[in-house]
């Protein structure tokens, strides 16, 4: 069901209603225990320099004239306009955050065609524990692009499903904007040509070439400095390789994140803000954000859980839903091995791992993960004289996973 129809049957009111109750549950989960931005060492220094220029127009032109990262000239200008108004720069972090987040929404419901899965996984993006070092860092917002590639990523689903033009050439543009800003994304048309691949290779080869000519063109930037008009000192100079022993920390580093101590280290040093907090402060945090998080709950159930597909645009099968999502982990935690810090990288791969979730989850009738007690009535039935006339027939306690 694409938002035009979810919108007719389920109303405007309730779809914003839900839209509203998953940045609520941002803003507590992910900004209440840090309340101001963060500014990393790089930072710092973006921010010095952009302060010493005369003019938004001449920050502007310092940024540009980066060698590896011409949209720097937007955080040139910010940090010139604002200078040291915290609040101007809390207030764009938490819009940046807030638009990845409606991005990770809309682009899990075109391509699944079913509204809870969108809104499950916007709510499992919501939560996830700080994904990049700082739970409230603008720069990752502001000067690495997530806003961008994920618009991308959903404008080019909406193309692979329903066709337009239009929503093609604005995904290459946001796609373009994004690589000169930071390449965590630059690998992404790899998941796009997932969705492409039953087209047929020709189209799926035409349908990419804006993303090629994108490619290519800040390739030809990078090796010639900007055409030689660019000129060094706004961007740290990153330069691409691969080695053993980089892509063996690096993928340390992942593992150790999804998996051991740094995701848990994430956890507890959200646990230890939190734990500082006045005990009034915190027990109204505590509670609004499980009432938001019920909430949200019953709003899928009751609203969306029963949403059906939509005949219009093709349908993607699970086997094309999974492989997307696999490929949009692999292809943004690449750049982590050609030279990059993994532990910053983890904010765009984190929209695929909740995809996937996502998909799991919402693809269950039942709207849950099943658990051990569900398990009772089966093998009471079978264990018992009941079951005595029942051969050869699989029991499937699944939520109604398999019947879906």
């Amino acid at each position: 069901m694409d938002a035009l129809s979810a919108t007719r049957k389920h109303g405007m009111g309730w779809v914003g209603l839900g839209i509203l109750l998953l940045l609520l549950v941002q803003g507590i989960a992910r900004f209440a225990v840090s309340p101001a931005v963060g500014f990393v060492l790089d930072d710092w220094a973006f921010w010095a320099q952009a302060e010493e220029r005369e003019s938004a127009g001449e920050a502007f032109m310092a940024g540009l004239k980066s060698p590896t990262r011409p949209m720097g000239c937007l955080q040139q200008c910010v940090f010139h306009l604002f200078r040291d108004r915290v609040a101007a720069y809390d207030a764009m972090s938490l819009a940046g955050y807030s638009i990845s987040l409606l991005m990770v929404c809309l682009l899990a419901w075109e391509l699944t065609g079913c509204l809870s899965a969108g809104f499950i996984a916007g709510l499992l993006f919501a939560v996830l524990p700080n994904l990049c070092g700082h739970f409230h860092w603008l720069c990752l917002i502001a000067g690495q692009s997530p806003p961008f590639y994920l618009a991308s990523a959903w404008l080019m689903a909406r193309y692979a499903r329903r066709g337009g033009r239009l929503s093609l050439a604005t995904s290459a543009t946001l796609y373009a904007v994004g690589i000169a800003g930071y390449e965590i994304g630059v690998f992404l048309p790899a998941a796009y040509a997932v969705l492409l691949w039953r087209r047929g290779w020709k189209r799926m080869v035409a349908t990419l070439a804006p993303f090629a000519v994108v490619l290519a063109a800040y390739a030809a930037w990078r090796l010639t400095a900007g055409f030689g008009w660019a000129s060094a000192g706004v961007a740290p100079q990153f330069t691409p390789g691969l080695s053993g022993y980089d892509a063996k920390h690096t993928a340390a580093d992942i593992v150790s994140w999804w998996g051991g101590l740094a995701w848990w280290r994430a956890v507890g040093l959200g646990a230890m803000g939190f734990s500082e907090l006045p005990w009034e402060q915190a027990g109204v945090l505590l509670a609004a954000n499980a009432a938001l998080l019920v909430a949200v709950w019953f709003w899928l159930r009751k609203t969306v859980a029963g949403a059906k597909r939509s005949v219009a645009g093709e349908i993607f099968g699970t086997t094309t839903l999974v492989l997307f999502g696999a490929v949009w982990v692999a292809s943004t935690y690449l750049p982590a091995f050609l030279g990059y810090f993994a532990p910053r990288l983890n904010y765009l791969p984190g929209a695929g791992v909740a995809f996937l979730a996502a998909l799991a989850l919402a693809r269950i009738p039942a709207d849950r993960w099943g658990t051990p007690q569900d398990l009772k009535g089966a093998a009471i039935f079978l264990a018992s004289s009941a079951s005595d006339y029942v051969n050869g027939h699989i029991l499937a306690v699944d939520g109604g996973w398999l019947a879906r």
